[in-house]
């Protein structure tokens, strides 16, 4: 029997658009929402019955994942990435801004950051109002002081449970909190020496050791 070429053409679409699988990542869970990113895009707060990507809904929410229908079929989530055809590149490439300095954007907790790099800093360093919203009771850290272009500081010592950049995730890191005086995340030697770094002109390379 002959099979008729609009079929057969339709056959072929359904076909394809199942094989183009959407390359999607969780990268933290916000009470009842999901903060995905979609074929390595920034991240995005979905709600339960938004669509992600043709043939992607969020089903459901929980502490350790999310469920998510993938063309009709239920797949639940971890914190990791999903699906990751032929494996995931774990090297972070950061680009230069106008001034030379390293800004790159991630989630603290499974909350949006951005974040600049600082090869001066040994810990990482965060303003007070972010750590808040991390969910960092950071009053309840350890006192301390540091030094800073403006003279010393007082600050908290404070625990990172999860830091995502990129496919990269660390956890248990050690930072300071800043009530006053510093406007923007810090990324220093802490973070940093988990990784091997090298510079190619406008690029800051750095893969984890």
């Amino acid at each position: 029997m002959r099979f008729p070429t609009y079929a057969l053409a339709a056959s072929l679409l359904l076909s394809s658009a199942n094989a183009c699988a959407a390359d999607i990542s969780l990268v933290g869970v916000i009470r009842d929402r999901a903060l995905l990113t979609v074929d390595g895009g920034e991240p995005v707060v979905y709600a339960i019955g938004n669509t992600i990507a043709p043939g992607y809904k969020l089903l459901a929410v929980n502490n350790d994942g999310a469920t998510i229908a993938e063309h009709g079929k239920a797949v639940t989530i971890a914190m990791d990435r999903y699906p990751a055809p032929g494996g995931a590149n774990q090297t972070l490439v950061l680009h230069a801004d106008g001034v030379g300095q390293f800004y790159t954007n991630g989630s603290i907790n499974g909350m949006s950051a951005r974040m600049l790099v600082d090869t001066g800093a040994t810990t990482i360093a965060m303003p007070a109002a972010d750590a808040t919203r991390f969910g960092i009771d950071y009053r309840k850290g350890r006192p301390a002081s540091t030094s800073t272009a403006n003279g010393v500081a007082s600050v908290f010592m404070v625990r990172v449970e999860r830091m995502r950049i990129g496919e990269v995730e660390l956890r248990n890191l050690d930072a300071i909190v800043h009530e006053s005086g510093l406007p923007v995340i810090l990324l220093g030697s802490n973070f940093l020496d988990r990784f091997s770094m090298r510079r190619e002109r406008q690029e800051m390379i750095l893969t984890p050791r």
